[in-house]
Order: C-alpha cells, then structure tokens, then sequence
C-alpha cells in the first residue's frame, strides 16, 4: 500500500517518473469554428511526457509541466513549440496566426490540454493544417484532428508524417 502511495503521489509532481508508461503516441486536436466571433477554437490534449521530450530534442529548455520546479516561463516554451509545429494556412498558403490561450491538466497526471485560437476568420474554406507535434520523437506519433463548426462534429482525420499538410474540412 505505501508503494502505490508513494508511486501516484511522484505521478503527480514529476513527469520523468511516468516516461514510457503509455504506449501509444498521439496527439488529439479538436477545431471548432465560431461563426458569431469568426474565430477557430483549438483544443489539443497532448502527453506531458512527450512533449518534453519533443521539446529537448528540440533543443528547448524542459519546462518540468505540472512539477514543483516547473519553469516559470514554461507557457512561452509550450506556445514557441506548438506554433513551430502546428501550423494553418489560408487559402493561399499563407500562415495564419496562432493565440495561446491557455492550458490545463487532463483528467490524467499524464496528460495536459492546450487551448489555442485563431481570429478574424470570416472565410473557413480551403484552410489547410500542418501538426508535427512530437514527429521528431516517435516513428509512430499519429495526431488526431477533428474539425467542428458551431461545436457540430464535422470531420477527422490524422497526419503519420512530418510535414504533412492536410486540408480542413467544416
């Protein structure tokens, strides 16, 4: 019983306790469309432990997610990675925007949501995406995106490569 105790409560504050205990390497991204404010709402659920480990590879500072030596700046380090990795563009291939908005723990210790938005999207057709989120680290990272308009599920689909680009459908 102590060696649960002791096990969940270092689950809790340090993330390099539960490298490796999931085997499966995605991401899950869910793009709503808010047609009254013309912006697409981002919710990405992401495991910490990855994303750290992403981050490093990436020559970034660890931000220690959700540990007592988090970094105080561990937010700007999140947002400058995401932005580098998932990336929208308009119909012209230009890239559009990302606004962090914030983040918080999943249901799980080992998971963490990030919020994102991009605003003044008046027109939603031919948007396209491109997430390499974690593709440096895992041979078999799949992220996950769904698209919604108004919160109504609207499509799915999931990139296996980097620089894949695929286009949203709403």
């Amino acid at each position: 019983m102590i060696f649960y105790l002791v096990f969940f409560s270092l689950l809790k504050f340090d993330n390099s306790v539960v490298n490796d205990l999931h085997p499966i390497h995605i991401s899950r991204s869910e793009v709503n469309y808010d047609k009254e404010g013309k912006s697409l709402q981002i919710t990405l659920h992401l495991f910490i432990d990855d994303l750290e480990d992403a981050m490093v590879l990436a020559g970034m500072p660890n931000p220690k997610i959700s540990a007592k030596s988090e970094l105080k700046n561990a937010e700007q380090l999140i947002f400058n990675y995401l932005k580098e990795r998932f990336v929208f563009f308009d119909a012209k291939g230009n890239t559009l925007s990302l606004n962090w908005i914030g983040r918080e723990l999943g249901d799980s210790p080992l998971a963490m949501i990030c919020y994102l938005e991009i605003e003044n999207l008046s027109n939603i057709t031919n948007l396209s995406v491109k997430n390499d989120i974690n593709m440096d680290l895992h041979d078999d990272q799949v992220n996950i995106i769904e698209t919604f308009i108004e919160n109504r599920p609207k499509s799915a689909f999931h990139l296996k490569k980097k620089g894949q680009v695929r286009n949203l459908e709403f």
